[in-house]
């Protein structure tokens, strides 16, 4: 891991599918710009499923879980933009 990946780590929530309502992961996600984040922790959990999984770019919003804390949850997929190549 870079040493800007480092600096720019956060903790974010992914919703996980087949659990109902308001059941969430905590994830370890990249700050990519903006509201975007790039998720890195791994599911390592056969009978958890993500929303969204390790490597995909994600926008984020603040939001108040049941518990009453305030985090960042993944609310949708971002595609990002494909790198230039300038080799040529």
């Amino acid at each position: 891991m870079s040493a800007s990946e480092k600096r720019h780590k956060r903790d974010i929530y992914v919703a996980l599918l087949d659990k109902g309502n308001d059941a969430w992961r905590r994830v370890e996600a990249v700050y990519e710009g903006e509201d975007s984040y790039r998720i890195i922790s791994e599911n390592k959990d056969t009978q958890e499923r993500w929303e969204y999984t390790t490597g995909e770019c994600v926008r984020c919003r603040s939001t108040t879980l049941p518990s009453g804390e305030r985090v960042l949850v993944a609310t949708e997929r971002v595609h990002q933009r494909p790198t230039q190549d300038t080799s040529t």
